[in-house]
């Protein structure tokens, strides 16, 4: 009824106002402020004045649409907190601030084309003490050369738009070049892809419609579990001949690593992730073990690894740098009679991923079976095709060796979701 809606909007309405402390920690030239009113208790300033940034009438005051069922007025007879009062109240925090330390810088715009005023409350501050507005030192004229100072990139900058790639620096991997297998995979999609992430370091950005439970982190969770699970079972697992794992400590492990993630997932994505995901991807875990533990009931176990990882001292290619192969396999499984690579998936299979697992552990593409497991949908792919051989590997090296740029992929399909699409100017012909 109306008398109910009522209150679970009053109640919506007034929890705004409790602030929820992170436990998460920092290291101590680190200052976290939220909200802003805590900037006056810090305890180490971690700079000669504080700065605020953008104090326009759009920021401060932030007065919300209030949605209560009270009028002002009755607000006002029942001692509930007003419009006004919280008006107020930030004008008072705003002046705490300001104030709290011996020098403050204020940044502020002002564009009456744009309807874009100087916060009243910072404008009270200017005429009672009299201060003088500077102008920003700023522009977007200077912009570039601020950056480029900044940034010390120095001869480095270049137009993208003209150019064929990125021209190839000395210093840009040293002496030797270590590739994975999402390293290699992404050389053969975009040599410069490969340098945005790998060689320029340039962080992936992920997109808004993953915020509710990241992919990425999805993974990671599961991979941990994965590789927890096999690391305290795999003594038994080798002198029983047996993969018996219950599913109670599969469950459980499942929300230990969830548990150790949680901050970076968001609270409303609690009750789905414990009541649906994780006896979701339990139950095909369990599943993999036992169809494991039938596969190898008379065949007698020599290796069962989880993260078996190689590297060899002894280049894959030699030109101008020494390049080597490097990585982990997720679980790797040697019988009496044969071997196994298997692969660990929570979203979409990477072909030519277990090829090269195959050529880093065994020196060849076709020495150990192949096996992807989903661990969400709990489908199991054995992988009979090669995608990826060695001499596959060879002449992607040779190609990459002898020419002189980072060059640019030509696939438009490829380049429609790459991370990097504006940087390199082909999202300007996409569009």
């Amino acid at each position: 009824n109306k008398i109910g809606e009522g209150i679970l909007k009053l109640f919506i309405q007034y929890m705004k106002n409790i602030v929820i402390k992170s436990n998460r920690k920092f290291s101590q030239d680190i200052s976290i402020i939220k909200p802003m009113d805590q900037l006056r208790h810090l305890d180490n300033k971690m700079a000669e004045a504080n700065i605020f940034i953008d104090i326009t009438g759009e920021n401060i005051p932030r007065i919300s649409s209030d949605k209560s069922i009270f009028t002002e007025k009755q607000k006002k007879s029942m001692g509930i907190i007003t419009r006004e009062d919280k008006r107020e109240m930030e004008r008072y925090r705003f002046f705490q601030n300001v104030f709290c330390d011996k020098k403050s810088i204020i940044f502020a715009q002002k564009n009456e084309e744009q309807n874009i005023e100087i916060s009243p409350f910072l404008e009270e501050i200017i005429f009672h003490h009299n201060l003088e507005i500077k102008k920003c030192k700023i522009t977007k004229e200077n912009t570039y050369e601020i950056m480029v100072n900044t940034l010390k990139i120095g001869d480095k900058s270049m137009d993208m738009e003209d150019t064929q790639g990125i021209e190839k620096q000395g210093e840009d991997f040293g002496n030797a070049l270590y590739l994975g297998a999402y390293s290699l995979a992404m050389l053969q999609e975009c040599p410069s892809k490969f340098y945005f992430f790998n060689i320029a370091k340039l962080e992936k950005i992920f997109r808004k419609d993953e915020s509710d439970l990241n992919s990425r982190i999805f993974g990671i969770v599961v991979h941990n579990a994965m590789e927890n699970l096999i690391y305290n079972n795999w003594k038994k697992i080798l002198t029983d001949n047996r993969v018996n794992i219950e599913y109670q400590e599969i469950f459980d492990e499942l929300c230990r690593v969830f548990r150790e993630e949680r901050y970076k997932i968001p609270v409303h994505m609690d009750n789905y992730i414990y009541e649906i995901i994780i006896p979701q991807v339990a139950k095909n875990i369990l599943k993999f073990f036992k169809d494991t533990n039938i596969k190898y009931k008379n065949n007698k176990l020599k290796r069962f690894q989880s993260e078996k990882s190689n590297f060899s001292t002894k280049p894959f290619y030699q030109n101008i740098y020494d390049y080597y192969l490097t990585g982990r396999v997720d679980l790797l499984i040697e019988s009496e009679k044969y071997n196994e690579v298997i692969d660990y998936k929570t979203g979409n299979a990477q072909k030519g991923q277990l090829d090269f697992y195959n050529i880093l552990l065994f020196g060849n593409e076709n020495m150990a079976k192949k096996k992807i497991i989903n661990l969400w949908t709990g489908k199991i792919e054995e992988e009979e095709k090669i995608f990826l051989t060695k001499e596959d590997i060879m002449e992607l090296f040779n190609e990459f060796a002898t020419t002189p740029l980072y060059t640019k992929n030509e696939k438009k399909q490829s380049c429609k979701n790459c991370e990097y699409l504006y940087i390199c100017w082909k999202g300007g012909k996409y569009e």
